[in-house]
């Protein structure tokens, strides 16, 4: 999220090259001073298409996990809180990454406007980069490759409230374990098997089974997003 407190640091770690050196760089320059070029930004925003109304609200950055102290404790800054993923006009799937320093920043700006930090994840749609379709945290469940219907039809179909149904979405349910936004733009989301307890990726014939790795947004279709109660149940499906 841009504000005032952006570093030069950061500005330097933009994944975006174009938007830093043909508007970012600039602006900092024009207005002489990051404090400045970032301050009051909805009376003076910063325009990606000026014509089209799009603005600059936020940047990607590739940034280092960092501690910093926090009242009696220290917290990793640079460590991801979630990410959003949102499917655009034509079919391809977008996300964006917010840093857990982003996150803690959402929550002071909503206590300052109803008194509390909630809902820090925005489930609302993105003009740029399409419709919301789930969020991603770390130890967010996922089934890979089968889709869930009351009324199945196609072959990866299922109704995952259906009990007989349990064992057939129990193997392809994954726990997410991490996931990173790599300094060239790849969003890299490591995944293990909910019934697995260690893991060794050397063993490449396990992938699939044990683990997974998504190095594409292209692979993001694969996922269907559940929740389950202490029994294991799954209660939810979708956000």
């Amino acid at each position: 999220m841009l504000n005032e407190n952006f570093t030069a640091a950061q500005v330097e770690k933009i994944v975006d090259k174009k938007i830093k050196e043909k508007i970012i760089k600039p602006r900092i320059e024009e207005r002489g001073g990051i404090k400045k070029a970032f301050s009051n930004l909805e009376e003076d925003p910063i325009w990606l298409n000026k014509q089209k109304g799009i603005k600059i609200k936020s940047l990607k950055v590739f940034e280092e996990s960092k501690v910093e102290k926090v009242r009696d404790g220290y917290v990793k800054t640079g460590g991801n809180h979630h990410a959003l993923v949102y499917l655009d006009s034509k079919g391809k799937y977008n996300e964006s990454v917010v840093s857990f320093w982003d996150a803690v920043e959402i929550g002071k700006f909503n206590i300052s406007q109803g008194g509390k930090p909630y809902p820090i994840i925005n489930r609302n749609d993105n003009d740029d980069l399409g419709e919301f379709k789930f969020s991603m945290q770390i130890n967010d469940l996922f089934v890979l490759d089968l889709k869930h219907s009351s009324n199945p039809v196609e072959e990866n179909e299922l109704d995952f409230f259906d009990i007989k149904n349990r064992s057939a979405i129990s193997s392809k349910l994954f726990r997410l374990q991490k996931m990173s936004k790599k300094s060239n733009g790849t969003f890299e989301v490591h995944f293990r098997h909910h019934l697995e307890t260690t893991i060794n990726r050397n063993e490449r014939v396990l992938r699939g089974i044990t683990w997974e790795v998504f190095q594409s947004n292209g692979y993001l279709h694969r996922l269907e997003k559940i929740k389950i109660n202490h029994l294991g149940t799954i209660i939810k499906v979708g956000e």
